[in-house]
């Protein structure tokens, strides 16, 4: 059976495309201002539409994601060309033009309801395409108001409103029908809908689980600067960020001190087996995330395993000694909550890195903090990740001013993760390409036997 629904939606995501299909770089770069100005100015709204309608999450963290998210793919955008010839090669004699996709399927999470399409959609917007989002169902009103805000931007300034649309009251099925039926799939969420994203019969562009491993190097020894930078980073949108630094390893001869710079970031360390194994209880279900813990603050997670911390702990800090299949708590946890994990050498640290995240999270980020380009090197040759962040928190990972990755709201986990792409996901994965080639005058052309005979 049809689904009008999503048919109505479809029609008039084509009609609108049609009409921006020739928009020059311009209009383009037009739509991607007035629609990145109206999210800014309605950000402090939506940030709190957004923890009242999901119950995840704080509003400090939810602003702050929304500003980042809106000002640094804003800025990224900026002079880059997605129109007409973006690329020449006059050695190669090649030409290369870039051209629309269509209409793209944004499927959204209830963790970050309105970042995420609006990251998506200045990418599908500079790119000359259409955007249906399919909010999950935890997040209808904070999407739909946040797509609302695009709609309106557009609208007031000359451009089709309905190059972004979202569906209503939207299913599961909904999700199934819309990605059977656009051109192109942006995938956000847990790796099931990934998964249904890759099996709907059109090209999508999927990430992975994260389980960010960290790795404190012996030789480094600036304690305060790291857990000033990786607290932040873990404690972001409490814990829900698929970026935050879910391990940390440790030498052991340093654990002591860390744990002391920890707790002066008001982080608690719990050693006590008793107490891990109620909170492994807690935590997980049928070795299953507790859906009750997600984007909670630390001391409702403890209390709800009956142990007793201050309301004001930032970091629950959890000693672990196994890894992969054999700890349960190796998995990832979307909650503000980081295991520590002490080493007695460098390559055991890299190998239980590696355990941990082709158990879960492979193919997403790794951070490593260490001034031995060598031990830099040989983690980066072992560990299964995208992204090895060296001497910054791993949510640099998104891409930022003063890093050359790309700023993004999805990264991707190449194949290690079950995706099309390694990289930060971008406007130019959204576009068609037409390479026009030339024959090269002064190259002389081997016959097969002179190739082979070398």
């Amino acid at each position: 059976m049809a689904n009008e629904k999503i048919e109505g939606l479809m029609q008039k995501a084509r009609a609108a495309q049609a009409q921006v299909a020739d928009y020059t770089q311009e209009q383009a770069d037009d739509m991607v201002r007035v629609v990145a100005k109206r999210c800014w100015a309605e950000r402090e709204r939506i940030a709190q539409l957004c923890v009242d309608d999901t119950g995840k999450g704080t509003y400090e963290f939810k602003l702050g994601k929304m500003e980042n998210t809106t000002a640094s793919v804003y800025m990224y955008l900026k002079g880059r060309k997605s129109v007409g010839l973006v690329e020449h090669d006059e050695k190669k004699k090649l030409w290369k033009y870039a051209k629309p996709v269509g209409v793209l399927a944004c499927i959204t999470p209830v963790t970050n309801p309105a970042a995420t399409p609006i990251g998506n959609g200045l990418n599908v917007l500079k790119t000359r395409n259409a955007m249906i989002v399919c909010p999950h169902p935890g997040a209808r009103k904070a999407t739909g108001d946040t797509v609302e805000l695009m709609r309106t931007a557009l609208r007031e300034n000359g451009h089709p409103e309905d190059l972004v649309q979202v569906v209503p009251e939207s299913t599961m099925q909904d999700a199934a029908d819309l990605m059977a039926a656009v051109d192109l799939i942006l995938a956000t969420g847990g790796p099931g809908m990934v998964k249904a994203a890759y099996s709907s019969g059109k090209p999508a562009l999927g990430v992975g689980q994260g389980n960010v491993q960290c790795i404190l190097d012996e030789d480094y020894d600036d304690l305060e600067k790291l857990v000033s930078a990786i607290v932040p980073s873990r404690m972001v949108d409490y814990g829900m960020p698929c970026t935050g630094e879910q391990t940390v390893h440790c030498p052991a001869s340093k654990l002591d001190a860390l744990i002391k710079a920890y707790a002066s970031m008001k982080c608690h360390y719990i050693d006590d087996e008793a107490q891990i194994q109620k909170l492994r209880e807690t935590l997980f279900v049928d070795g299953a995330i507790n859906r009750e813990i997600v984007g909670q603050p630390s001391y409702k997670i403890a209390k709800m395993a009956g142990i007793d911390i201050p309301e004001d702990t930032t970091l629950l800090l959890l000693k672990v000694g196994k890894c992969g299949k054999e700890e349960v708590l190796a998995k990832e946890i979307l909650a503000p909550i980081t295991r520590i994990f002490p080493y007695d050498s460098f390559e055991e640290a890299v190998e239980r890195a590696r355990t941990n995240m082709l158990m879960e999270g492979a193919g997403h980020s790794s951070c490593i903090w260490s001034n031995n380009p060598e031990h830099v090197a040989f983690a980066a040759s072992r560990i299964p990740a995208g992204r090895v962040m060296v001497n910054q928190p791993a949510t640099n990972g998104s891409g930022r001013q003063n890093n050359g990755l790309g700023q993004t709201v999805s990264l991707g986990c190449g194949y290690w993760g079950g995706n099309s792409v390694y990289h930060n996901v971008n406007y130019k994965d959204m576009l068609n390409y037409t390479i026009v080639s030339e024959i090269l005058e002064d190259r002389k052309v081997l016959t097969p036997k002179e190739i082979m005979a070398d």
